[in-house]
């Protein structure tokens, strides 16, 4: 029996540390982070994060505000109507991201702690909705399967593209530019 216990115990603790490769919004929410292993020191790869993040977005100061030398950078990110909605309401979101970054030597963890869709066009009344990446999600939006219903596919599918890009964005950022010695 103890020895049943122990092998129960060692293997949720195994799954429970594997890590996650790309961000899921479920019906529970959004996965919490995302772990990518790319090439530097810590101090190289928070280096890089900054210099992308003032390439990337027009207002770099207000993307982040947080930061921890060579650790960790976070804040918001905002994109301007990248969201369609059809369905309980109609029109393009806005897709504001809370985030944190942490860096290691050759790793990158891309935590998500909330997503909203903020509007300046009330569409039905609605102004914003928010996913949080711990139990805030649209349960409503999925059918019993857990698959998205039809009229909340693409809402789904767009939400994961847009931060599964922004992780992919900043590793070729990481890994493709390089310092011109002109």
């Amino acid at each position: 029996m103890k020895k049943v216990l122990f092998f129960l115990l060692i293997t949720s603790v195994c799954f429970s540390q594997q890590q996650v490769e790309r961000f899921e919004v479920t019906p529970e929410g959004i996965n919490q982070f995302v772990v990518v292993e790319t090439t530097g020191s810590a101090e190289e790869l928070f280096t890089k994060t900054k210099h992308w993040i003032n390439t990337a977005f027009k207002n770099p100061e207000r993307v982040m505000p947080r930061q921890i030398e060579n650790e960790m950078i976070g804040g918001e990110m905002l994109f301007i109507e990248v969201i369609p909605v059809k369905g309980f309401v109609n029109g393009i979101f806005d897709m504001k991201v809370n985030y944190q970054i942490n860096f290691k030597d050759d790793k990158l963890k891309f935590d998500i702690y909330w997503v909203e869709f903020p509007t300046s066009v009330p569409t039905s009344g609605v102004r914003t909705f928010e996913f949080s990446a711990v139990g805030g999600g649209y349960p409503s939006f999925y059918n019993l399967k857990g698959k998205p219903k039809p009229k909340f596919q693409e809402f789904v599918s767009v939400v994961e593209d847009k931060l599964n890009g922004l992780v992919s964005d900043l590793v070729n950022y990481i890994e493709n530019n390089q310092q011109d010695d002109w």
